[in-house]
């Protein structure tokens, strides 16, 4: 998608500004569809709730979503009860540096912190009943304790750090080059040429697409399926809202394989995903 960006825009990827304050307006209001790793339902919720303004609250909300038992009934609770996001415990790396600014020594922090990543403080072992009293004895609060001992797996810092430096640059692009944003995320994403008549017909038909109850589909039919069907339908139907129409595949103007800008609207690709596959291969 990226690489797309570039193509499209004539500029480069590190053009992007990261302190840009309407970048971050976007996380805010959760209108992230397209972006990587923050366009589900699930991470909209969760921006909505914690309206992000830095790079930093975006790489605290990226370990809340991909840790296990870290976001529910955890650390949504903890929020509810005050506890601000940076006092979550998110994220591998910065339970060891909060544990050693509640005062315990280094290795013990180390200890505990790989304990809780890798979901053992869970169980009610020997070690781990002794690591729970020695962070009692060190005065740290038992919220913080009871919310490590839920953790079942932990994403590391890097990782977050690296996912949200591709969602931030995908969120630059989408805040301002908008079709050259939903042209790149289109040709990356769709993998079937029957949206080509959809998107041609307009909002209308888009919509009642969309609007179909799922029950109505083929019973065979993958609820992942599904899934991908709405996206590629909401995405048409933001593009629309936001005044860029689909423009038809046309034989001297469509590109063969990619969504391309074209005055300020989209134009089709011509090949179908069987002959998209070919031409990749080619």
């Amino acid at each position: 998608m990226l690489k797309l960006l570039e193509e499209f825009t004539g500029g480069s990827i590190q053009d992007v500004v990261w302190s840009d304050p309407g970048v971050y307006a976007l996380f805010e209001r959760a209108d992230t569809l397209g972006i990587p790793e923050f366009g589900t339902d699930f991470m909209k919720d969760m921006l909505l709730k914690i309206k992000p303004k830095s790079f930093y609250d975006l790489v605290q909300i990226s370990g809340l979503s991909h840790g296990a038992e870290v976001w529910n009934d955890n650390s949504e609770n903890l929020l509810n009860d005050g506890r601000t996001l940076s006092e979550l415990p998110a994220l591998r790396d910065a339970i060891l540096l909060q544990l050693m600014r509640y005062g315990l020594e280094r290795d013990s922090a180390c200890q505990i912190a790989e304990c809780a990543r890798r979901g053992k403080l869970f169980y009610d072992s020997e070690r781990t009943v002794e690591l729970v009293e020695h962070m009692r004895s060190k005065n740290v609060p038992e919220w913080y304790i009871q919310s490590l001992c839920k953790i079942r797996y932990l994403f590391p810092k890097a990782h977050s750090v690296h996912y949200v430096m591709n969602a931030v640059r995908m969120a630059w692009y989408k805040n301002y080059y908008p079709v050259e944003f939903y042209a790149s995320v289109l040709t990356c994403d769709v993998n079937d040429s029957a949206y080509s008549s959809i998107l041609s017909k307009g909002k209308t038909e888009i919509e009642m697409e969309l609007n179909k109850p799922d029950e109505s589909w083929n019973e065979n039919y993958r609820f992942t399926q599904r899934n991908y069907e709405k996206h590629i339908l909401k995405l048409a139907l933001e593009c629309l809202d936001r005044g860029i129409t689909f423009l038809p595949p046309d034989i001297h103007a469509s590109d063969p394989l990619k969504y391309v800008p074209e005055d300020g609207n989209i134009r089709i690709p011509l090949l179908d995903q069987d002959n998209k596959e070919r031409g990749e291969k080619k």
